[in-house]
């Protein structure tokens, strides 16, 4: 176990924000989050961060994973100093961090996103683990026996695509991964949700505030271009507090 002090961070608005489709809610502030082939227990009380892991394990995944090397608090304010919509939901939303997830795993639940809605997304990337991933059976302090599943790598998962000889839609995308990532062209979250901008209502002040809206956000690393981690975070505030219509979209 690993304890550490984390200010401006929730565990509740980081899942809320719905960047993490496999993470297993065991209860507010207590979740088993997976990455790669790792899994541990997160639990939360006020800033302290309970970690089922070592302190080594903690820096050499989770620091990185949770980034908590960013400060979140000033580019939340910065958000808040937007006015409007943006200061309500920036302080809805205070505590949300952008996961370094897989990439991989985050091109698929993107393009599932566009094709299917979240909750549908969020059904079909458990069904690919499961169905493709390596299972774990691993036992957690206070959680028992957690049975879990690694996410496939996109290789794996084309080869057991093409021996099954169905699913083409995922395997279109599994495709398509392959050919951005050889040109270097892959798509963040961020490209991929653009399309929200205008149902979320908040378009016209992302691109009189930021210079990079919107047409460049199909880089997939947002290290080093501050604007558009500005901007991803106002796009996971107003996911955790939709408007009306985008919860009919299935947001």
């Amino acid at each position: 176990m690993f304890i550490i002090e984390v200010p401006y961070f929730s565990l509740d608005h980081v899942y809320n924000s719905k960047q993490a489709p496999r993470w297993l809610k065991l209860k507010d502030n207590k979740y088993i989050v997976m990455h790669k082939d790792k899994a541990i227990t997160a639990e939360q009380k006020k800033q302290r961060l309970i970690l089922g892991c070592s302190e080594e394990e903690f820096y050499d995944t989770w620091f990185d994973y949770f980034d908590l090397k960013t400060d979140y608090c000033e580019l939340n304010n910065e958000i808040k100093r937007l006015g409007g919509k943006f200061k309500k939901v920036a302080v809805r939303g205070s505590g949300i961090h952008i996961l370094n997830q897989d990439k991989f795993e985050v091109y698929i639940f993107s393009r599932l996103i566009e094709k299917l809605g979240w909750e549908k997304a969020k059904e079909f990337m458990n069904h690919v683990a499961q169905g493709f991933g390596i299972k774990h059976k691993q036992s957690m302090k206070e959680a028992g026996k957690v049975v879990w599943y690694e996410w496939p790598t996109v290789e794996v998962l084309l080869e057991r695509l093409n021996d099954r000889g169905h699913n083409t839609v995922l395997k279109g995308i599994c495709e398509d991964f392959v050919e951005r990532r050889a040109g270097n062209k892959i798509f963040g979250v961020l490209g991929l949700h653009k399309n929200m901008f205008p149902i979320l209502g908040i378009e016209e002040t992302l691109e009189k505030n930021f210079d990079c809206m919107p047409e460049d956000f199909e880089e997939w690393h947002l290290e080093g271009f501050r604007n558009k981690g500005l901007v991803y975070l106002c796009i996971l505030h107003h996911i955790m507090n939709p408007p009306r219509e985008v919860r009919v979209n299935g947001f």
